[in-house]
């Protein structure tokens, strides 16, 4: 059942009690809202008239990157918790002798829909165990339906996936949760199929788990997607940082050699003069001072662009001139902290690291109304971790979500092209922070 309300105004064979319409709307509302599976029981009614009960599982289907995509919904025929047979006469037809009809209709209608299904379908048993899956399924893993069934389908997962995803499936057992996650199947000729897999416990009479239903949606290609414009901002940022290497490297030997050899020019020019305090020698102090302010000027420009600290001597270096200079342009009391010891640092990850405690620190100074931040680098494994915490009024959480901060999602990316990550907490009155891993060593995202 894809996105939309449609169904709730069908007016040929099946409409809704009238008390059951709006309850029925808010149940699947606030389901999707929550982002959780649900289980409701409502009335329709019968093309011959009266009304019968549907038992019925819904699970809310959501694409990788969050939005709504649609409903897998599994609808059964049942009686209502404590209904009397004389006060609901439809639903003691259903109970009676037609009750196993009624269950074989709706199986065979859940395996109609399962055969047109642009999504792959599977269902477990309580042992979480497969027991069925649809043909889209067994197209996007590559395997039969045969292969895929009890744990079958589990050893066909990418090996460094399959640790991971088995026990997440079977705690989600455990704990009669969703399930969802995004993982890799390897296909008998080699090729490997990404897809976001996720299940809701299939309940029964009495709320009892009978099972679990649940889908595969196919994101190779999105993943694909993603991966080529990751590659595409790693490399623009790249050739951002050589352009403004060399950019600040003219402006600091061009315009600055010549600025300090007019200082110097004025300097001979103050000492012909005699030193006297007139006129001419006024304004030859002017202008040496005008020269110096501009100097200043161009060496703020560019370090403003790279600074040259962090080519010279290293990004442990770097992070204490930046801890410096922003404590001296902000007045923020800094606490640093770095146990880095003997670890040297490829230029593509120090650019990254340096950029995005550059951009944490200036988020801070911009928005945070902080009385004082800290900065934690060390080590950890292969890993380098970063740290900024202050405690000022806090992000919040849709600001670090919204796709207008193109701060934020920099920095996100700018990990995440070196195989690591970023991630930001704040709460309202009780500060922000922001939290970076990048890998020392080249990773496996970056290998493949």
């Amino acid at each position: 059942m894809r996105v939309g309300c449609h169904w709730t105004r069908v007016k040929t064979h099946a409409i809704f009690h009238p008390n059951a319409r709006p309850l029925c709307l808010e149940a699947h509302s606030s389901a999707i809202n929550a982002r959780q599976p649900f289980w409701a029981r409502y009335r329709l009614r019968l093309a011959g008239g009266g009304y019968h009960w549907i038992v019925d599982t819904c699970l809310p289907m959501f694409e990788p990157d969050g939005g709504f995509a649609g409903l897998v919904s599994i609808g059964t025929a049942g009686l209502a918790p404590g209904a009397r047979e004389a006060a609901m006469p439809e639903a003691s037809e259903i109970r009676g002798a037609e009750g196993g009809r009624a269950s074989e209709e709706s199986e065979r209608r859940f395996h109609a829909l399962a055969r047109i299904s642009p999504v792959g379908i599977f269902r477990a048993d309580t042992a979480g165990s497969c027991v069925y899956v649809n043909d889209r399924w067994c197209e996007i893993a590559g395997l039969t339906a045969g292969e895929a069934l009890g744990e079958g389908w589990a050893r066909s997962l990418q090996p460094e996936d399959r640790e991971r995803v088995i026990g997440q499936w079977y705690r989600a057992f455990a704990g009669k949760r969703l399930f969802a996650a995004e993982y890799r199947f390897l296909r008998s000729d080699g090729a490997i199929t990404w897809v976001f897999g996720q299940a809701i416990p299939e309940e029964g009479p009495e709320k009892r788990v009978v099972g679990y239903v649940g889908t595969i949606t196919d994101i190779t290609e999105q993943k694909r997607s993603r991966e080529q414009l990751r590659a595409l901002s790693s490399h623009l940022q790249d050739t951002l940082e050589t352009e403004r290497a060399r950019i600040a490297k003219e402006i600091h030997d061009e315009p600055g050699a010549l600025l300090t050899a007019i200082k110097m020019d004025l300097s001979l020019c103050l000492e012909e003069a005699g030193g006297a305090r007139g006129f001419l020698s006024e304004k030859i102090y002017e202008a040496m001072t005008r020269v110096y302010t501009a100097v200043q000027a161009v060496r703020k420009i560019a370090t403003g662009l790279r600074p040259s600290i962090l080519d010279d001597f290293g990004l442990w270096a770097a992070i204490e001139w930046l801890a410096l200079d922003f404590q001296e342009r902000t007045g923020i009391p800094r606490e640093l902290s770095m146990n880095v010891p003997h670890v040297s640092v490829r230029r593509d990850r120090a650019t990254a690291v340096f950029r995005i405690l550059q951009e944490a620190l200036t988020n801070v100074a911009r928005h945070a109304q902080a009385p004082r931040v800290s900065i934690i680098v060390q080590t950890s494994g292969n890993d380098l971790l970063v740290e900024v915490t202050d405690n000022g009024k806090g992000v919040p959480s849709e600001r670090i979500h919204d796709p207008q901060s193109f701060g934020l999602r920099g920095m996100f990316e700018r990990a995440a092209a070196l195989g690591g990550e970023v991630r930001i907490h704040g709460a309202p009155g009780q500060g922000t922070r922001v939290a970076v891993r990048v890998p020392l060593g080249e990773s496996k995202s970056e290998k493949s």
